[in-house]
């Protein structure tokens, strides 16, 4: 945005997950304050999920904390499904 990087997101291998190289892990996803309501948080995510299957991956998996709505509401979009649940104090938060 006017020359600034205002976003940024990785995949990783998701290792040995399910027994071999088929998942990869959505990572990170960092919008700027002042670039968010753009849509580049669920640009950002499809660019991922559009890698990820062109490299040969299979499932995309994520972990997120609740606090994070904006970004939980650009998974389940995208089509991410909430497969367990943990109670974790962090960022100052339960």
């Amino acid at each position: 945005m006017n020359g600034e990087v205002v976003g940024s997101v990785f995949v990783v291998d998701g290792g040995n997950l399910d027994g071999g190289n088929s998942i990869s892990k959505l990572r990170l996803l960092l919008v700027d304050p002042e670039a968010r309501e753009l849509g580049l948080g669920t640009r950002l995510v499809k660019e991922c999920i559009q890698f990820s299957k062109q490299v040969g991956y299979k499932k995309m998996v994520l972990w997120t904390n609740s606090i994070l709505i904006e970004a939980r509401h650009i998974y389940q979009t995208q089509g991410f499904k909430l497969v367990a649940e943990e109670n974790h104090h962090i960022l100052g938060h339960d």
